[in-house]
């Protein structure tokens, strides 16, 4: 007498037996997919025990593994991971597995041999399957697929082929015949991607959907994958389905088929960037206006400069007086979290317009235009022998004389503001340098060396780093000296003076420097009269 065939499954996740009709296959279109899963013949062997124990406790002869319907088994665990039912995903019945079988029962989701046995023994179809009189052999598959595991029993009455070492649990790829009407690909990975997740690359998972049962898939293996990125400028992805980042921004993902190109699954994938992860510059400090300052900030990422108001917003605390500023840094957009420790200095105002009011042999008076809200200045002086700045005090007011300096001798100062603030000191930017010089020494020991006929001849003492000399002569009538001529030795001759008329000479040095004279003071009047 032939036997009818049975099929019974029971899943787990909806804890209720199902009793799915065999279907005629719907189209002859196929497609091949490979499944990665681990062959479970431990877990098999472990379900046969106890399907055994059951048989033998009610006076039934044990069951014994056959070869051709666990291998059948086997192949129909995998199945079952793409389309949970006793019709296979090639649309075909479960008996075209194997001849042999007889009946089948399937199970998902149940974590261990004694669990999945106690699902099946605790409904009646499956039971009366697993208690058989007529059945004598059984192929059992057991094969997990990541935290899932997938159960088939295939009974059958004769003809056995006899397991004679029981097999160790392999990883296989699984190649899979499924209807093409069967493939429903998805995305199912992240649709918002932060860099810092993952820096090296983001792995995509495409995956096909389970329609025996809702809510389960099985991730396609990228060698039978074709992808495609719509901005390459934001990300690229590589044969094996990997993403590599470029810069944040918006990305079109496309993975279709190899076998059919027209099933494929578009998505679009915002890859996003984080403020810890990007470069800020540091803030230049800021000068003092008396209002609340705001400095822009650089922020890049990569090559990429964040945009002020797009990519991230500012927000400035004791921005106003001098001192430390800070302000937090918050990201939009594609950018997330914050930075709040970003400070920079406010700072006096740039010293201006340095001007000599006056200078003579051994000084310099120097002034400037005021800077608002500090508490005084420092002068710097530069020393052209040792060929650096030199310290040389500091003034409340804006203007300084600075003493004990060499005659004849060029200097250049600067000036910058400062502002105490808690005990420390807030500096601003150094002045332009201004280049000045002292004045020669007074002109002395000035002696008649000889009066011939209407000329006389003076000489004096030679001053250290004077340009030249200007003699200058009494008018009588004008009552004032005016500027008879000049030397740049210390020596003269004036002519066509006037017999037995009295003279009063006197002569100041000068210094050439940037096309300006600066004269020493006057000598002593020397009086010379011309006798007959």
């Amino acid at each position: 007498m032939k036997l009818k065939r049975i099929v019974l499954s029971i899943i787990m996740s909806i804890a209720i037996l199902l009793a799915i009709p065999i279907v005629s296959k719907a189209s002859n279109e196929t497609i091949t997919l490979n499944v990665n899963v681990t062959n479970d013949y431990s877990s098999a062997y472990e379900v046969l025990k106890i399907v055994n124990k059951e048989r033998t406790a009610i006076g039934l002869s044990e069951l014994q593994m056959d070869k051709d319907l666990m291998d059948a088994a086997m192949i129909r665990a995998s199945e079952l991971s793409l389309y949970f039912s006793h019709t296979r995903p090639n649309g075909t019945s479960c008996f075209t597995a194997s001849s042999k079988a007889n009946g089948e029962n399937i199970a998902a989701g149940y974590s261990t041999p004694e669990y999945v046995m106690q699902g099946w023994m605790e409904s009646a179809g499956h039971k009366a399957n697993i208690l058989g009189k007529n059945y004598q052999t059984i192929g059992i598959g057991a094969i997990k697929y990541g935290s899932l595991c997938y159960w088939v029993q295939l009974f059958g009455t004769d003809n056995i082929n006899a397991v004679s070492t029981i097999p160790s649990n392999k990883k296989i790829t699984s190649n899979i015949e499924i209807l093409k009407d069967n493939v429903e690909l998805y995305y199912n990975s992240l649709s918002e991607i932060y860099q810092s997740w993952y820096p090296n690359g983001f792995d995509v998972q495409i995956v096909v959907l389970n329609k025996g049962w809702q809510g389960r898939c099985v991730v396609v293996d990228s060698s039978d994958l074709i992808y495609d990125i719509s901005n390459n400028s934001v990300a690229s992805i590589d044969k094996n389905g990997k993403i590599r980042y470029n810069s944040v921004g918006e990305i079109s993902l496309m993975a279709k088929l190899k076998e059919f190109p027209s099933i494929s699954v578009t998505k679009k994938i915002k890859i996003k960037g984080q403020l810890s992860c990007t470069q800020i510059d540091d803030i230049q400090d800021v000068k003092y206006t008396g209002k609340n300052v705001k400095p822009n900030i650089t922020i890049t990422d990569g090559k990429k400069i964040l945009i002020k108001n797009k990519d991230y917003k500012l927000e400035y605390a004791n921005n106003k007086n001098c001192g430390i500023a800070s302000v937090k840094i918050i990201g939009m957009g594609l950018y997330e979290g914050s930075y709040e420790n970003k400070t920079f200095k406010i700072v006096p105002s740039k010293v201006e317009k340095l001007k000599v009011a006056s200078s003579n042999s051994n000084s310099i008076t120097i002034n400037w235009n005021k800077v608002k809200n500090v508490t005084a200045y420092k002068v710097y002086v530069y020393d052209y022998v040792k060929r650096k700045y030199e310290y040389y005090g500091k003034t409340s007011c804006n203007n300084i004389k600075i003493k004990n300096l060499k005659s004849s001798t060029k200097y250049k100062v600067r000036v910058k503001a400062y502002k105490n603030v808690n005990g420390v000191q807030y500096f601003g930017e150094y002045s332009k340098g201004i280049k000045v010089t002292t004045t020669p020494k007074k002109v002395t020991n000035i002696k008649v060396k000889y009066i011939n006929n209407n000329s006389v001849k003076i000489n004096w003492k030679s001053i250290s780093g004077a340009t030249g000399y200007k003699v200058y002569m009494y008018n009588s009538k004008t009552k004032k000296y005016e500027y008879f001529g000049k030397s740049k030795n210390a020596s003269i001759t004036i002519k066509n003076l006037s017999k037995n008329k009295k003279y009063k000479i006197k002569i100041r040095a000068y210094k050439t420097f940037n096309n300006k004279q600066y004269f020493g003071n006057y000598s002593d009047v020397l009086k010379v009269t011309i006798k007959e």
